[in-house]
C-alpha cells in the first residue's frame, strides 16, 4: 500500500484483480453480447465500461466524489438510481432468455451497447466505493496517477472479457446457440438481479 505521494501499481493490481475478474454487470452484458453478436459484441461493453472507469477515476482524482460522499442523501440517490437501473438490465436479460426458449426462430435482441455498459458502470455503487475508498490508497496525490490506475483496471477488465468471450464463441461451435442464449441470458440476468439486490441490502445495513 502506498504511504507516500507516489503510485503503487503492483499493490493496486493485486487489490483490483479479484474485483475486475469477478462476475458483475459488465461481465454479464459482455457474455450476453457474445451470444447475440459474436466476439465483436464484447467491444461495446469494454468501451462503455472503459469510459465509466475513467470518469470514476477522474472524479475521485479531482475530489468530486469525496465531496458528494459528505452528503448522504446524494449517495443514497445514486445508490437507488444504480440499483433500479441494474435491476432493469437484469430483468431485460431474463426476458430475452425466456423469449429465446419460447420462440426459437425469433431474434431475441441485439445485446447491450456502449450506453448501457457505461450507465451500468457509472451507477454501480460498488464501482463508486471502489474508486472512493480503495484507489486513493494506491494512487498517491497526483491526478495523473488515478488515470494510470484506471488504465490498469481497464486492461485487466478488457483482457478478462475477451478471454471469456472467446470461450463462449468456442462453446457455440459445439452447442446450440438457442440454448446458449437461454442459459446465458436467463442465468446471467438472474445472477445480476441477485447480486444487485444483495449489494443494495448490504449498503442499507
Amino acid at each position: 500500500m502506498n504511504r507516500g505521494g507516489g503510485v503503487d501499481i503492483s499493490g493496486f493490481m493485486l487489490a483490483i484483480a479479484p474485483v475486475a475478474l469477478s462476475p458483475g454487470a459488465s461481465f454479464t452484458l459482455a457474455m450476453n453480447n457474445v451470444i447475440h453478436r459474436g466476439i465483436t459484441g464484447v467491444f461495446s461493453v469494454i468501451a462503455g465500461t472503459l469510459i465509466g472507469i475513467y470518469i470514476h477515476a477522474s472524479l475521485v482524482g479531482l475530489g468530486v466524489t469525496q465531496l458528494l460522499a459528505r452528503y448522504p442523501p446524494v449517495m443514497k440517490t445514486l445508490q437507488l438510481t444504480g440499483t433500479l437501473y441494474l435491476l432493469w438490465l437484469a430483468l431485460r436479460l431474463v426476458a430475452s432468455g425466456i423469449q429465446a426458449w419460447r420462440r426459437p426462430q425469433q431474434n431475441t435482441g441485439h445485446g447491450a451497447g456502449i450506453k448501457e455498459a457505461l450507465l451500468a458502470n457509472l451507477f454501480n455503487i460498488k464501482a463508486i466505493l471502489l474508486w472512493l475508498t480503495v484507489a486513493p490508497a494506491f494512487a498517491g496525490t497526483a491526478f495523473m496517477h488515478y488515470l494510470l490506475l484506471a488504465s490498469i483496471h481497464v486492461a485487466i477488465m478488457a483482457s478478462w472479457l475477451l478471454l471469456c468471450g472467446g470461450a463462449i464463441v468456442l462453446t457455440t461451435r459445439r452447442f446450440s446457440v438457442r440454448w446458449l442464449k437461454v442459459v446465458v441470458d436467463t442465468g446471467g440476468g438472474l445472477f445480476l438481479f441477485i447480486l444487485t439486490l444483495s449489494s443494495a441490502l448490504a449498503m442499507l445495513k
